[in-house]
């Protein structure tokens, strides 16, 4: 269902970056569902658009332009700005859309897109981030599963946490910890969230120069005490688990793992 509501609305776009742009665009699936990580009936569905042409030096400019554009066309969607993509949130149970202006470094191969946290603009490289979640399912088949799984945790109890922030973070820990054993490492990895105070991290792909969020700023205290109570609750389901009162651990994943 996922799958194909995201197609149709991808030949919607199509058809509003052609009159848009008149040819002058390129459109790429980026992000959990070309990783082959998304959470169903919760990930949204990421694209970067290539422009090209001259790069303004304000990206408010080029999200607001596009936002407004997008506003028209898709009628059946609320479309806003949420850095460093234009969001369409649809009226059905289409998955999200978020949409990324990118203009592409010829000499780099990198994309430049609008600043998460400015009003400027940062390097990323989509192959390379797909390229690194990949070398860690190569090294640890389950990789992929464990990412859905620190995702779906995110999702469920609304933590608020950046989808692409925990991915970077759960394909590093895999390739830095293996052997990957689901239970253990997802305890491993909320411990680490938590006694990190959720702090930005370098961008583990190999690109040079960006640092990944967590999330905002405000309200990012709050947000690490409620990764902590989760981290206590994933340690209790292992310890219980690993004294064979599996009864009783499944209380605690229940509690991590289902919305209230």
């Amino acid at each position: 269902m996922d799958r194909s509501a995201a197609a149709r609305n991808r030949a919607a776009l199509n058809r509003w970056a052609e009159t848009t742009f008149m040819g002058n665009y390129g459109f790429r699936e980026t992000g959990s569902w070309s990783h082959g990580t998304a959470v169903r009936s919760m990930s949204d569905v990421d694209y970067f658009l290539s422009l090209r042409g001259a790069r303004p030096s304000a990206s408010k400019d080029t999200l607001e332009s596009l936002r407004a554009s997008l506003a028209i066309h898709l009628w059946n969607a609320t479309v806003t700005i949420n850095r460093p993509a234009v969001r369409a949130q649809f009226n059905d149970d289409s998955p999200d859309i978020e949409i990324v202006p990118a203009y592409l470094d010829l000499i780099s191969d990198d994309y430049l897109i609008p600043d998460p946290v400015s009003t400027g603009w940062i390097r990323s490289n989509p192959r390379k981030h797909l390229a690194y979640v990949n070398s860690a399912h190569s090294q640890e088949p389950g990789a992929k599963q464990f990412i859905r799984l620190v995702k779906s945790w995110n999702h469920y109890q609304n933590v608020g946490l950046s989808s692409f922030y925990l991915e970077m973070r759960a394909a590093k820990h895999v390739l830095n910890n293996p052997p990957l054993l689901l239970l253990y490492d997802f305890c491993w990895l909320l411990n680490a969230l938590h006694d990190g105070g959720l702090a930005s991290m370098n961008d583990p792909s190999q690109f040079d120069g960006r640092r990944i969020e967590a999330c905002p700023q405000v309200g990012r205290t709050d947000r690490a005490r409620l990764v902590g109570i989760y981290t206590d609750a994933a340690c209790k389901a292992r310890e219980l688990a690993n004294d064979g009162s599996y009864g009783t651990a499944q209380v605690w994943l229940d509690f991590i793992f289902h919305p209230e």
